[in-house]
């Protein structure tokens, strides 16, 4: 029996929901101890500074950008500060993956994601990215990237949490993916504090 395509950036949360038997859970301790070691990363000066730029350029522009200016003006340097890209794993971007779960074959090309993999995306993936303008942005990035983090779940072949972030302007919204239980993340405001 042939499967039913369907693409990320028409997926929406209720959708997979229901074809997937997904549920929303209010807590996941794997979340909280993820959010809570990133917070307690130390940073260098050099890496203080960038944050305090990308603050103040993420404010002045975050009404005027389109989704691929705050991809190319925001995102990326920010993603390239953290440094994702190593011996073993890399950052990619708008990378087709592709993967068939349950009747449905789920395909799509995430805004980024890390993986093992240098010059082409292998599994395991970990983490998938979305990004949305704040005014006139389309279809739901929620839904979008739960979808990416469904087919790259089945990719893995293992029970392994999926880490995803949909970033709408200043707002960021963090979510995993165990099994078949997903957390979501109150939205954060992208602010740098240094003690």
């Amino acid at each position: 029996m042939e499967k039913t395509k369907i693409y990320f950036n028409n997926c929406d949360t209720d959708f997979l929901k229901e074809a997937f038997s997904l549920k929303n859970v209010e807590k996941s301790d794997v979340l909280e101890h993820w959010l809570l070691r990133s917070s307690q990363c130390s940073i260098s000066d050099f890496e203080k500074t960038m944050l305090e730029f990308l603050q103040k350029l993420i404010f002045f522009k975050r009404l005027d950008w389109n989704e691929i200016e705050l991809k190319e003006q925001f995102i990326g340097p920010l993603m390239t500060l953290v440094g994702y890209n190593t011996e073993k794993f890399s950052c990619f971007a708008e990378r087709t993956i592709s993967a068939a779960v349950g009747e449905y074959f789920l395909t799509g090309e995430p805004d980024m994601f890390v993986a093992c993999g240098q010059k082409k995306p292998k599994p395991p993936f970990f983490c998938f990215h979305e990004y949305k303008r704040i005014i006139d942005n389309q279809g739901d990035p929620e839904g979008q990237v739960l979808a990416a983090m469904l087919a790259a779940q089945t990719l893995n072949n293992n029970e392994t949490p999926i880490y995803g972030v949909y970033v709408i302007g200043l707002q960021w919204t963090f979510l995993i993916l165990e099994n078949k239980n997903f957390c979501v993340t109150q939205s954060c405001i992208f602010i740098v504090v240094f003690h």
